[in-house]
């Protein structure tokens, strides 16, 4: 993936997208630590199989890693480090093979060939020339439109039916309810934010309406509010930008710390790529039993208002 670049998101608000980070507890003299390991059935369900998915394809996720309900930072699921552990400077903490990557590039070139295939030429061109975060969110709506025939369905199963996402709640909350959780998370202006997220809101669903109009044939039956959910998905936790902007299976379940360190974001074994993060500066030594796991997601250069509407909350740093 390549590093961070600003972008638009699919509803139309200015976004910066995460840029692959390596996995670090919490900067700083404060650690962010987990003394009790929380998580339900579910969650602990959605871990095992995302991970089992991951390692049948040729990736795997750290022993010690594991999803929690309750983490430090936003006392929501986050990624904590359950037993300390010895680890080669250079092993991948998480590795995930270059086909578990929900990638914008590879969507757009297989949606072409299926509209091809249908003799639908134009629409194929059209294809070719929308944005990538727009064929990225089509991926993920279709994939979730295909349930249990999904082959990312692990991944899917993984996210939150509400997308952490400030344009997300505008499309379905009052104008009051999004000011107050503009407000909430620290916005320096929440009125102003929330008439940001509205327009985006109000933006992003008529891009869904158009391309399940336009594209319901390669669809496999998602509807516009599947296709909206995966936008604010894209918009929120989406890596890289342009042509390569793509989804990364469990590394995007780590919550945000300002300044982690930069990781080799590619991985290359016996031919096979792998989009990962190793631990360099921030070995497994580093990470003790009840430490949250990190991602820097990179937000320099846009505003706290922005980043609200597209990743839900304020990062720190900003």
């Amino acid at each position: 993936m390549s590093n961070s670049t600003r972008r638009r998101a699919a509803g139309g608000a200015a976004v910066t997208r995460r840029r692959c980070t390596t996995l670090a507890r919490a900067t700083g003299n404060t650690r962010a630590r987990v003394y009790t390991l929380q998580r339900s059935d579910a969650t602990a369900a959605v871990d095992n199989d995302l991970r089992a998915w991951i390692h049948e394809h040729g990736g795997h996720v750290h022993a010690s890693l594991r999803l929690v309900d309750r983490a430090t930072t936003t006392n929501t699921r986050g990624v904590v480090c359950c037993e300390s552990n010895e680890s080669n400077e250079q092993d991948a903490l998480i590795a995930i093979p270059t086909k578990c990557v929900l990638s914008g590039a590879r969507a757009r070139e297989e949606f072409a060939g299926s509209l091809l295939a249908k003799f639908q030429p134009q629409r194929a061109l059209r294809m070719k020339n929308l944005p990538a975060e727009l064929v990225l969110a089509m991926l993920l709506a279709s994939e979730r439109a295909k349930a249990h025939r999904a082959f990312y369905r692990a991944y899917v199963a993984c996210l939150p039916d509400e997308p952490p996402s400030g344009f997300y709640l505008a499309a379905s909350a009052s104008k009051e309810d999004v000011v107050m959780a503009a407000r909430d998370v620290g916005v320096p202006d929440p009125n102003e934010a929330a008439d940001q997220a509205i327009q985006a809101a109000t933006g992003a669903r008529a891009n869904a309406e158009q391309l399940v109009d336009e594209f319901r044939g390669v669809l496999c039956g998602a509807t516009v509010d599947d296709v909206l959910w995966s936008m604010a998905h894209v918009s929120s936790r989406a890596f890289g930008g342009g042509a390569e902007v793509g989804l990364l299976p469990f590394i995007d379940l780590c919550n945000h710390s300002f300044g982690a360190a930069k990781p080799y974001p590619l991985i290359r074994r016996e031919g096979d790529e792998l989009v990962g993060l190793t631990p360099m500066n921030a070995s497994m030594n580093e990470l003790e039993k009840g430490d949250e796991a990190f991602l820097d997601y990179v937000t320099t250069g846009t505003s706290k208002q922005n980043a609200w509407v597209n990743f839900g909350f304020v990062p720190e740093g900003l």
